[in-house]
């Protein structure tokens, strides 16, 4: 698979009451940038950009900001206030500003990524094919009885908790952190044979992935490891809104397509060992 052309960038400024000052001169800047246009604080409208090559500027909450950041790594360009609060300048953000020079900063900064997603665009177009991709980890979180599912909305559609395995950590250790952040629950792995965690020797034994999936994604792919896990205790907040359905009613859903494989594989293999067991 070969890495494919890079799309728009949207240019997500968190909020802060300074910035009130400074309409006029933002507008300025966008109206010089090319191709960025401005948009209202509507989601959907992010949305639908963001398989086109049109770019775009918002001002949004650190909430939005930091998920819309999160989930999509290559579009967005995450910005803040250097006087902003200590919780907001997270890893997520990718630039600080200073009140002092915002403006200079913030019209460089859009022109430097436009200049950097055009460089690679044209290297794109004499690249020697290759493969380029992230490790993510996705946790398909199963109720007590094994016939729900823990879905989360982003964007339209609906998805298992899971996310990018970050630099420093085990695949494993990603959906831990990543279910916890997302559902606000510590989860078990289920399935798993007896030796998960023994020490042989030099190596480990980590928990093993119900399946391991390559999701192409036009920019660049996915490789990822899906487990299957039960929620054990919500220990604290969670980023969405998660809701917990019925394997049936997944196939109804607007969620990919390999989100309802799974969920109709798993509702026969539980169906099955029910009636198994039965007396």
């Amino acid at each position: 698979m070969k890495e494919e052309k890079k799309g728009s960038l949207i240019f997500l400024l968190i909020e802060h009451s300074f910035l009130t000052t400074l309409v006029d001169e933002i507008q300025q800047v966008l109206f010089t940038t090319p191709n960025v246009i401005c948009l209202p604080s509507k989601t959907e409208l992010l949305a639908n950009l963001l398989t086109s090559e049109q770019d775009a500027f918002q001002i949004c909450d650190a909430h939005m900001g930091s998920r819309w950041r999160k989930d999509y790594p290559d579009s967005v360009v995450l910005l803040a206030c250097s006087t902003s609060a200590d919780e907001i300048l997270s890893d997520s953000v990718d630039y600080v500003l200073e009140p002092q020079i915002f403006i200079e900063q913030l019209r460089g900064i859009m022109f430097a990524e436009q200049s950097r997603r055009a460089l690679i665009n044209r290297r794109l177009q004499v690249a020697i094919k290759r493969h380029c991709f992230d490790y993510t980890a996705t946790g398909y979180v199963l109720n007590e009885a094994r016939t729900q599912m823990l879905l989360i909305p982003k964007g339209n559609q609906w998805f298992p908790p899971g996310g990018h395995v970050e630099d420093g950590e085990f695949p494993d250790e990603a959906l831990r952190r990543e279910v916890q952040e997302e559902t606000g629950y510590t989860v078990n792995f289920l399935g798993q044979q007896a030796c998960v965690g023994m020490q042989i020797g030099d190596a480990q034994v980590h928990p093993q992935p119900y399946l391991i999936l390559c999701e192409d994604l036009q920019t660049h792919s996915h490789y990822d490891f899906l487990y299957l896990i039960a929620a054990h205790t919500q220990v604290g907040a969670s980023e969405f809104e998660g809701q917990w359905m019925d394997f049936a009613r997944i196939e109804d859903l607007d969620t990919p397509e390999h989100v309802k494989w799974v969920a109709k594989q798993l509702r026969a293999s539980y169906r099955m060992l029910s009636q198994i067991s039965a007396p």
